[in-house]
């Protein structure tokens, strides 16, 4: 495990609200993260993310209930992808109320995890759904093409008194250049260059909600990294950014 990495037990929680009161705890997380001096991951290949907490619900950790589906980042299951566009846009089902979290916060790092592109609190809608988080149009939060770089979501479920989040999960972005062989996978709504494939067809989608095409190419989209399970789950859109 990383060595800033928290030791925390997973469980399929709770996601969001009240950024306040995590202040402490947000300050904590990330100040060792300068200090240390993390092992660079390997340039072709990476260590594998997260793209759902494990295991079932800890029954040590009484604050994160437990739901029929558990949190999960639309991303292929080694939690890698490639994306052309320079603006990352992260979409992940949360199966949560609002009530149920009392924060959330999104990150993005260089692949040496020694600098932040993106850092940022954020609040959930009010019912469970298929959400979004995007980097803001800025040179700052810009991926440069060839490079992988690492995100995190981290939650603390309602009740919760402990400093580390209740619920991490992590995962792989590498930017390519665009081609028009690329420019064409994105636009058929294949998994090749996933993160733009799956933003392009989710904001097509949401759109059009009732166009039966764009739903089959949705769901074969989802179905092609496993995750045909949270196909007909609503699409609820971006997340609000508190901070």
């Amino acid at each position: 495990m990383h060595p800033f990495h928290f030791k925390l037990a997973f469980g399929i929680g709770t996601i969001l609200i009240g950024i306040t009161p995590y202040s402490s705890w947000l300050q904590t997380s990330f100040s060792v993260l300068v200090s240390q001096n993390p092992e660079k991951p390997p340039d072709k290949d990476p260590p594998p993310g997260r793209r759902r907490p494990g295991g079932d619900l800890d029954p040590t950790n009484p604050n994160c209930k437990n739901t029929s589906q558990p949190l999960t980042v639309l991303v292929p299951a080694n939690s890698l992808g490639t994306i052309t566009s320079e603006r990352l846009t992260l979409w992940f089902y949360v199966p949560y109320t609002s009530e149920d979290i009392t924060s959330a916060e999104f990150s993005v790092l260089n692949q040496d995890e020694t600098d932040y592109v993106y850092q940022t609190q954020f609040m959930m809608p009010k019912i469970p759904g298929i959400v979004s988080i995007s980097l803001p149009l800025s040179a700052k939060n810009s991926l440069e093409t060839g490079n992988f770089y690492r995100w995190y979501l981290k939650f603390k479920c309602k009740g919760s008194t402990s400093n580390a989040p209740d619920i991490e999960t992590d995962g792989w972005v590498k930017r390519i250049a665009s081609t028009p062989i690329t420019t064409n996978q994105i636009n058929t709504a294949t998994p090749e260059i996933w993160y733009d494939a799956v933003n392009n067809l989710a904001n097509r989608l949401l759109a059009s909600p009732q166009d039966t095409k764009l739903k089959q190419e949705w769901t074969d989209l989802l179905k092609s990294v496993g995750l045909s399970n949270l196909a007909q789950e609503p699409l609820t859109g971006p997340v609000i950014i508190s901070k």
